[in-house]
């Protein structure tokens, strides 16, 4: 009796067959004589649990021999309920763990078996906002949060009294810087102190404004004050400095915008003046500036906008009394967090 290659042949009547089959059960592992089986036959040796299957015929030698490949071995101590597993060696095995309810099987790579982990699917968002000094507890739950720090603004600078043939004007405070990160649960712990930079006062008289203060989450992260705006003094022609902007801090560090310079100047029987507006902020807009050619003869500096916008310059135009800066705005601290049930 001859047989032909890639013919499947059933044990008994030699006829082709291209069915799965039952697992046959025996005493021993199956040899390449043992070819009188289909292809894709499964063989369970009983003495040592080992899985078989029969993946195809080799006639090469001029007469058949059987392919069996294992799959399992010792499957008698498969876990129950675990799932099957192939092995770098090409045999099946079970995880070591069924995992617990609302766990998900994850990747390890190529070259390790799949573990159950926590489900780590974000089920809500929680913002919590601080505009005062205090102490962020993470929410239950908490696996990461996004936190902004924006530092307080720095103060408008004040106007000297003036006399008939002078004039004075402040600068603009800076705006506060900003910065943003990204933090674990692991990272944040129990909880950190809360510090929100105030903003600068303004300059009173011919005084520059103060600077505003930092703004910080723990040491983790934080971000600076923007400094007060300069001051000049009374003369017929005037100008003063705008403060510089905060430093910024974090994976996103946004330095605050520079306040703006003053400017004034008397010419004849006529005056013109500006004071300085307040720095831009990334959560705060300028001041506006104060500015007169007649009328009133001093003028008080506009306040920095929320959060950490500078204060504007005060103005005294020719004759006028002292006037004072704008305040610079307050900071804040923004923690966005991505929540897990």
């Amino acid at each position: 009796m001859g047989f032909s290659a890639n013919v499947n042949y059933s044990q008994g009547t030699g006829s082709n067959s291209n069915s799965a089959q039952i697992i046959l059960f025996f005493d021993s592992d199956p040899t390449n004589n043992d070819f009188k089986y289909p292809i894709r036959q499964m063989w369970y040796n009983k003495t040592n649990s080992n899985l078989w299957i029969l993946e195809e015929y080799d006639t090469t030698s001029g007469y058949p021999q059987a392919v069996w490949q294992q799959i399992a071995t010792s499957l008698e101590n498969v876990t129950e309920y675990a799932l099957l597993v192939g092995g770098a060696d090409n045999t099946i095995s079970s995880l070591a763990s069924v995992g617990t309810s609302g766990q998900v099987l994850t990747s390890n790579g190529a070259a390790a078996f799949p573990t159950w982990e926590s489900n780590t699917s974000f089920t809500q968002i929680v913002i919590q906002t601080f505009t005062s000094n205090g102490t962020y507890t993470p929410t239950s739950g908490m696996k990461y949060c996004i936190v902004e720090v924006q530092g307080g603004g720095g103060g408008g600078a004040g106007s000297p009294s003036t006399s008939s043939s002078e004039v004075g004007a402040g600068g603009g405070g800076g705006g506060g810087g900003y910065g943003k990160n990204v933090f674990s649960a692991a990272t944040i712990g129990s909880s950190q102190a809360v510090t929100v930079g105030s903003g600068g006062a303004g300059g009173v008289g011919n005084a520059a404004g103060s600077s505003g203060n930092t703004s910080s989450l723990g040491s983790l992260i934080s971000a600076g004050g923007g400094s007060g705006g300069g001051n000049a003094g009374a003369a017929a022609v005037t100008q003063a400095n705008g403060g510089v902007g905060g430093n910024g801090g974090g994976a996103v560090a946004v330095i605050g915008g520079s306040g703006g310079s003053s400017f004034g100047c008397v010419v004849g029987a006529s005056a013109a003046i500006n004071g300085g507006i307040g720095g831009l902020s990334f959560l705060g807009s300028s001041s506006n500036s104060v500015g007169t050619t007649s009328g009133s003869t001093q003028g008080n500096g506009n306040a920095g906008k929320n959060y950490g916008g500078g204060g504007g310059g005060a103005i005294s135009i020719t004759g006028g009394t002292t006037a004072t800066g704008g305040a610079g705005a307050g900071g804040i601290i923004i923690i966005t967090e991505f929540v897990a049930s």
